[in-house]
């Protein structure tokens, strides 16, 4: 299985809501009814809330809406997906509401999954890497080393019960060198309150940053708070039709 990870970028003129409403609506149908959509296993929305966290990182939030995650049984699949003619007219055929669009092809590592009862808030970031570190240098010690250091400094399983790695495929380049990220966690939390407890409660805030310094330019990092919402299952879809 291989991950699609898209950032979207809506049109001023729509509020979350309104974007929310359009993505699932008219977008998703819109890429589902392509030939190589026919390919997409599943399909999950994550919608930017107005929830800060980690304040003081200076991480950005920039523009953008949400961020979609498209899963593929195979790289061929999702490769003859973001070439297709026909999905690249989808897509600007929603020119008006949609800015810009980033896709990202990545694998998925879990790190840690202690269940969740249902979808709760989820912090996504996507960061390129430090200077010192090429892609799979930077890949590497996020996952090898940067890991048993956070753990080490805080625990954050008693907050956030999952941790997801996306690691950026090593060939896959973005057309924009300010969007070529290496990577992007995912990390789940109980509740908002959770969330917002998570990095108040915590020690050794600038020792972790000093980590995470080693292997990302946590100056270009971006940080999402979001709800995620699971809209398009192919077996569920099969079965309703």
């Amino acid at each position: 299985m291989i991950k699609l990870m898209t950032l979207m970028k809506a049109s001023p003129s729509l509020d979350s809501q309104s974007f929310s409403t359009f993505w699932v609506d008219e977008f998703l149908p819109s890429i589902l009814a392509t030939p190589e959509g026919a390919k997409i296993v599943r399909v999950v929305h994550n919608h930017v809330v107005p929830l800060q966290i980690r304040e003081n990182a200076g991480f950005s939030v920039g523009e953008w809406a949400g961020v979609g995650e498209t899963w593929f049984e195979s790289r061929a699949d999702a490769d003859a997906f973001l070439a297709s003619p026909s999905v690249k007219a989808a897509v600007a055929s929603h020119g008006d509401k949609l800015v810009e669009t980033v896709d990202l092809l990545c694998t998925e590592l879990p790190i840690w999954d202690d269940g969740l009862e249902k979808p709760s808030v989820k912090m996504i970031a996507f960061f390129h890497p430090s200077a010192e570190m090429n892609r799979t240098q930077s890949q590497r010690y996020w996952t090898d080393v940067h890991v048993g250091v956070g753990s080490r400094l805080n625990d954050p399983k008693p907050y956030a019960p999952r941790y997801r790695q996306n690691h950026v495929l090593a060939d896959f380049h973005t057309a924009k060198p300010e969007y070529d990220f290496v990577g992007a966690p995912e990390l789940w939390f109980k509740s908002e309150d959770t969330a917002r407890r998570m990095f108040v409660e915590a020690k050794n805030m600038d020792l972790l940053a000093e980590d995470e310094a080693k292997f990302s330019d946590r100056g270009r990092t971006l940080a999402f708070v979001t709800d995620e919402q699971e809209v398009f299952v192919r077996n569920a879809a099969m079965e309703k039709a």
